[in-house]
């Protein structure tokens, strides 16, 4: 991937490493605390002030910053979250690649039919991710913050009439990016162990049981949409700025590319697949819990099948030519998302000592 191809756009880091106690409580926030603030941010709230926090601090990927991550043992407050993220691993590792198939058509067909195949863009991840969180946990709000949720969101679907579906592609097809970059060799669980082990353990204001429910999820992105807004501007460098706008820039395009990739096929006659791949393969019946259908008709669909390293299944050649270029743009996009998310980490940390001084 090219800068030519992803222009970089950077914002300034001012100042120096210290941080006002206002700011210093917002990192020392619990996780509920945390959700509170999201809270804040949508209704229109100002988040904590602060003074401008940070000159570059160590790069990653120079080494310095994964130190503190690699060889200690997962501390016991993640080890439901790194069961979570392992399982999930493993689950992929088991499933076999016609149940991604099935899928693949299933969100394509999806694309085509509710969003007449317009291209999604982390918009919707922007508006919609915070306020779908919410909803999924208001019964840890107060009655009058549910209220002024449900008005939000109300207020939304009227803005945005098809947001919803295009967050739920946009969630879905990152899922399956996720499958697709275990089963092609592009990620392994190794990758991702600075989420769960050594100084990991100190972070409260990011949500590591919503990230660690898969290798790439939607709350990372939605933290790439707002990293020059408040809280998320006094983190980050300029690494970081540059990172989150070649993630939102890429995963755009990938999410876009995976969902354009059945548009060869009949996807208004046949609503699914799954009985058909399953009769290929009986063990996809354990995983989508469709049974096999002997009689299903012979239909077009993407194969995903890696082959002595060579993606193969029969279709014309330009078809082979899209879907290595898909698996490349994920090899890009993994390595991005990796950056950012880690990049991320070792700038709250090292801001976290500095606050550790001030509350």
């Amino acid at each position: 991937m090219s800068s030519a191809e992803f222009p970089i756009e950077a914002t300034k880091s001012q100042g120096s490493n210290k941080v006002s106690p206002e700011f210093a409580q917002f990192l020392q926030q619990s996780e509920g605390e945390v959700e509170k603030t999201k809270f804040m941010m949508f209704r229109g709230d100002k988040s904590p002030n602060s003074d401008s926090v940070g000159d570059s601090l160590t790069k990653f990927n120079s080494g310095d910053g994964l130190t503190d991550f690699r060889n200690i043992n997962i501390h016991p407050r993640f080890e439901s979250s790194s069961f979570q993220i392992h399982e999930k691993i493993e689950t992929i590792k088991e499933a076999p690649i016609e149940y991604y198939e099935s899928i693949l058509y299933d969100l394509c067909r999806r694309y085509n039919l509710e969003l007449f195949s317009k291209k999604i863009t982390t918009k919707c991840i922007e508006i919609f991710h915070h306020i779908y969180r919410l909803k999924a946990e208001e019964e840890e709000l107060s009655p009058n913050e549910v209220s002024q949720l449900n008005m939000h969101f109300e207020d939304v679907l009227t803005s945005f009439p098809k947001i919803f579906q295009e967050y739920e592609l946009f969630k879905e097809t990152l899922s399956l990016a996720s499958a697709l970059a275990v089963k092609w060799g592009i990620a392994n669980i190794d990758h991702y162990s600075y989420r769960l082990t050594g100084r990991s353990m100190n972070i409260k204001m990011l949500d590591l049981r919503e990230i660690n429910k898969n290798l790439f999820t939607c709350e990372t992105i939605w933290i790439g949409t707002m990293i020059k807004q408040d809280p998320f501007v006094k983190i980050a460098d300029d690494q970081i700025a540059q990172y989150a706008y070649l993630l939102l820039q890429v995963v755009t395009k990938l999410v876009n590319s995976i969902l354009s990739l059945n548009q060869h096929c009949n996807l208004n006659n046949t609503p699914t697949i799954a009985g058909l791949v399953a009769s290929k393969n009986p063990k996809v019946t354990r995983f989508s819990g469709v049974e096999p259908n002997y009689d299903a008709e012979v239909v077009a669909y993407q194969r995903l099948k890696l082959n002595r390293g060579i993606l193969s299944f029969c279709v014309k050649d330009r078809d082979l030519k899209t879907i290595r270029e898909i698996k490349s743009l994920l090899e890009d996009f993994e390595n991005v998302y990796r950056q950012f998310e880690q990049s991320l980490m070792v700038n709250i940390l090292s801001m976290s000592k500095h606050a550790k001084d001030v509350v």
